[in-house]
């Protein structure tokens, strides 16, 4: 029997290829050479196309590659406009369903594989040719298999150079965000970006509206330039971790103490706390803002169940003593109400403490508290 290569191995390549799942990575110029790579790897051997293909349909940066195989395989036409920000215009020149094109099959090939995609919600014209197709589908997702969304306009950046496209705001189409499944379990946004500008209820309609297309959400991470209302949170009963970056007071949050399963909560904390919050769940908590507003909740706030704290303390420098009295007062109101803490990490603007399994007991009346400090 003939000596076989290496690539003759699928089983391998696609471990290999999984090594260059651009979801792997955070930075943009690191996925991007991921993808890179990937792209080449299918091009330059025929026993790395299907591998390489797989991992990067898995984890696509925004709509486009899906517009342009729609349109290669003709499923869609591209509309003669006049040369525009938001890109070229599609349309579906045929009567009925999609699905009894000659090519649909092909496509669905492709679309089968989109577990995570980011979608850019500011361009509501290229929704249109979305909302023709998902409507025709009487029901069924576009990307069966898609788990995670991510929300920005860093989709948008291909289209003139990333120039400034129309905010979203038009009711008569929700853009891309029909590409959402009712499948997706995890969901991030981050709306507007600086210097951006879009207006405060077109954020909240957004973020609204994407988390009713995904009504099986298990992860929630909202960034936005101003605080939202979260009430339409309290039909999403399997949320167990939720990240806000903008919190002005309790009053915000009272919707995600009605949430059966959170255990998990990241919260930037700031503004006021007229009422005292229970969370009967939370075993994880971090917290970003200054020394006194991270106090405040953690004292105004019950949270029977913490096993472990973070915090990013964003503080104007002062004196030692000044640091100390503050840290002081944080750390016993964490000693005297959450004697269960196992876990402690804290870091400032200008210095690092890392704080790994604290021992919270009781001796002869009193709390003893261990610290095993890490450097860096």
């Amino acid at each position: 029997m003939a000596n076989r290569s290496i690539t003759d191995v699928q089983d391998i390549l696609y471990e290999v290829s999984l090594y260059l799942n651009p979801d792997h990575y955070t930075y943009q110029e690191e996925i991007a050479c991921a993808r890179k790579t990937l792209l080449h790897s299918a091009l330059a051997c025929r026993n790395f196309a299907r591998p390489a293909l797989d991992v990067l349909w898995n984890c696509l940066p925004s709509e486009k590659p899906l517009l342009e195989l729609l349109w290669t395989l003709g499923i869609v036409l591209e509309v003669e406009t006049e040369v525009s920000a938001s890109g070229p215009i599609y349309t579906y020149p045929y009567r009925g369903d999609p699905r009894a094109h000659p090519r649909w099959k092909r496509f669905q090939e492709y679309s089968m594989q989109v577990r995570s995609i980011t979608l850019d919600p500011h361009i509501p014209r290229e929704g249109f040719i979305w909302e023709i197709l998902v409507t025709r589908l009487r029901g069924d997702p576009l990307l069966p298999a898609l788990r995670k969304v991510t929300l920005s306009r860093e989709s948008s950046f291909y289209r003139d150079g990333g120039a400034s496209v129309p905010p979203f705001g038009n009711d008569k189409t929700r853009g891309a965000l029909w590409l959402i499944s009712p499948s997706v379990h995890q969901l991030s946004v981050s709306l507007p970006e600086p210097g951006f500008h879009v207006r405060r209820p077109a954020v909240q309609k957004i973020v609204e509206l994407a988390c009713s297309m995904a009504p099986d959400l298990h992860h929630l991470r909202v960034r936005t330039l101003w605080p939202i209302n979260l009430g339409f949170l309290h039909g999403h009963k399997r949320l167990h971790a939720v990240t806000i970056y903008t919190v002005t007071n309790t009053v915000a949050l009272e919707p995600l103490t009605t949430l059966p399963r959170l255990e998990d909560l990241s919260l930037a904390v700031g503004g006021t706390f007229p009422l005292r919050l229970a969370f009967q769940r939370v075993r994880f908590l971090a917290l970003r803002g200054s020394w006194s507003r991270l106090n405040l909740f953690i004292d105004e706030t019950d949270l029977p169940q913490l096993r472990s704290f973070s915090a990013l303390v964003i503080q104007r420098n002062h004196e030692a003593q000044v640091w100390y009295q503050i840290c002081a007062s944080c750390f016993q109101t964490l000693s005297i109400k959450h004697t269960r803490l196992t876990t402690l990490d804290v870091k400032c603007r200008n210095n690092v403490m890392s704080v790994g399994h604290i021992g919270l007991a009781h001796t002869a009346g009193r709390k003893r508290i261990g610290f095993q400090r890490m450097d860096h």
